[in-house]
């Protein structure tokens, strides 16, 4: 194997990591955010959603350790996942001023990724495992909080992971899976907080 060609290897290799912020379109999925079950909508006077989370960066360590490598899209993936909250609050839930009740969403972790391992950067495996499938995930982290008069009454927390298994090998790859592990997330994450949280607290 001449240098050109592990050359090849290691720049397709890395093109997801290495590509500038994508612009992405989610919308395909976004009606995933409905709620199922909710029949009439719950009422609060108020809502508020809070960010304590920081994106993160792509964590390459060495030659011989796994990656997870942030995907870089034009809207962050933490912008998405309030966007998507916004969504489900505003359709099952109905603002009235004469609940007592705020609910306060902080979002303490949004992040997405893509997983090197350890083996894959070595120039000639990564040559022949270039259009593999590999792990794509979301780390979500979420409290959700119901508070009357000043006080919070009860607590939610969302703390998952969401995985996909997806080809990095080029830009167009990894825009498709990064659709697919938000259509994943979207599916799973909200019927679950719709069962667990809106139909248990309210």
């Amino acid at each position: 194997m001449n240098k050109f060609t592990v050359l090849f290897a290691v720049i397709v290799l890395f093109t997801g990591c290495a590509a500038g912020p994508r612009t992405v379109d989610l919308s395909e999925s976004f009606n995933k955010t409905n709620p199922l079950r909710i029949e009439e909508r719950k009422r609060i006077s108020a809502y508020k959603i809070l960010h304590k989370s920081e994106s993160s960066s792509a964590q390459a360590s060495g030659v011989f350790s796994t990656s997870y490598n942030g995907i870089g899209t034009a809207i962050k993936t933490k912008e998405t996942v309030e966007e998507d909250l916004t969504n489900f609050i505003n359709k099952s839930f109905e603002i009235d001023v004469t609940s007592n009740k705020v609910l306060i969403i902080t979002i303490l972790k949004a992040d997405s990724y893509w997983v090197l391992d350890t083996l894959e950067k070595l120039p000639f495996v990564g040559l022949l495992t270039v259009a593999a499938d590999r792990e794509f995930g979301l780390n979500l982290r979420i409290r959700f909080e119901i508070e009357q008069t000043g006080k919070v009454i009860n607590s939610y927390v969302v703390d998952e992971k969401v995985t996909v298994k997806g080809s990095a090998a080029t830009d167009a790859a990894m825009k498709d899976t990064y659709k697919k592990l938000i259509s994943e997330y979207r599916t799973t994450f909200f019927p679950d907080l719709e069962k667990n949280f809106v139909l248990r607290y309210f």
